[in-house]
């Protein structure tokens, strides 16, 4: 529920990782003519572990167990939805991949409303049915897929 009175600059790297991705899903969708997914995926954890360990440095002594293996969870999860996320891009009109996406969205309201009983507000509901609505919008309005030029490939 963001507050619209007053931005707050942390939250602006938000709207950096949105730019970042997008670059990241135009080089996926280059990468599917000479890489497998597994590759892509592969190179991305290898320069995201890299960052992170330099950014997290000061804090991964103080870890404790519970900690250390939540954030390892994080790791498997996030690993495992960002192969099938790179596969979609891949073999996908990237449109019908980005609506799919949003669903995320929905997904993180159920978890946060049975799980760890948040409640949305009117505003929380209209943001989300936007963003749901324009994934939806997406996949109707969007142009058909161009097959992919088999004669590029050898």
């Amino acid at each position: 529920s963001p507050n619209l009175d007053s931005v707050e600059p942390y939250a602006l790297l938000a709207l950096g990782s949105g730019f970042f991705a997008a670059l990241a899903y135009i080089y996926v969708r280059e990468l599917r003519k000479t890489d497998s997914p597994t590759s892509v995926v592969f190179w991305f954890a290898i320069f995201s572990v890299a960052g992170s360990t330099i950014q997290a440095a000061p804090d991964l002594l103080s870890l404790d167990l519970h900690t250390f293996a939540a954030l390892v969870g994080v790791g498997i999860g996030a690993g495992g939805g960002q192969v099938g996320i790179t596969m979609a891009y891949q073999k996908a009109n990237a449109a019908w991949v980005s609506a799919f996406s949003y669903g995320t969205v929905i997904i993180a309201t159920m978890y946060g409303f049975f799980l760890f009983d948040e409640a949305l507000s009117i505003a929380d509901w209209a943001g989300g049915i936007l963003i749901v609505g324009s994934g939806i919008a997406l996949v109707f309005l969007a142009p058909p897929a161009q097959p992919l030029d088999k004669s590029s490939q050898n």
